[in-house]
């Protein structure tokens, strides 16, 4: 994919936000689908569309407000990187744990979103690697 069009790391925050679907290919599961949708309020829910394993590899795909994700940073070359908390949890306060996006994209069009996530529980493992189209409106 290109670099991001995204100059500033408000521009990729902005570019984010959306609903996505695409695939996931991890080290350890064969490829399936996934669906996410990032809010400006900093929210996500992630579904796996199919596979045995939640949309993250970890925890659940149920929504939780606890679900968060914040881009930080920005590279020179346009990727972004942040972090993202992974709920284990479907209702109340669910137990969280935060992990690691690197290597954000967004395509100058806006249509494409890729990523990586890494957990970093028990050691850095990863990447989960996220190739997604963002759903039309």
């Amino acid at each position: 994919m290109e670099a991001n069009p995204a100059p500033t790391l408000a521009a990729l925050r902005l570019a984010m936000v959306g609903d996505w679907t695409g695939t996931m290919t991890s080290p350890w599961v064969d490829p399936f689908d996934v669906r996410f949708t990032f809010r400006a309020d900093g929210t996500y829910s992630a579904a796996a569309l199919g596979g045995n394993q939640p949309a993250l590899y970890y925890g659940t795909d149920a929504d939780n407000p606890n679900k968060r994700y914040l881009l930080n940073n920005i590279f020179t070359n346009g990727d972004g990187v942040g972090w993202l908390d992974v709920c284990f949890a479907a209702t109340g306060t669910c137990s969280s744990t935060r992990g690691e996006l690197s290597a954000v994209r967004v395509c100058s069009s806006g249509a494409r979103l890729d990523f990586d996530f890494f957990a970093v529980w028990n050691g850095r493992r990863g990447p989960i690697t996220y190739r997604l189209q963002r759903d039309a409106p």
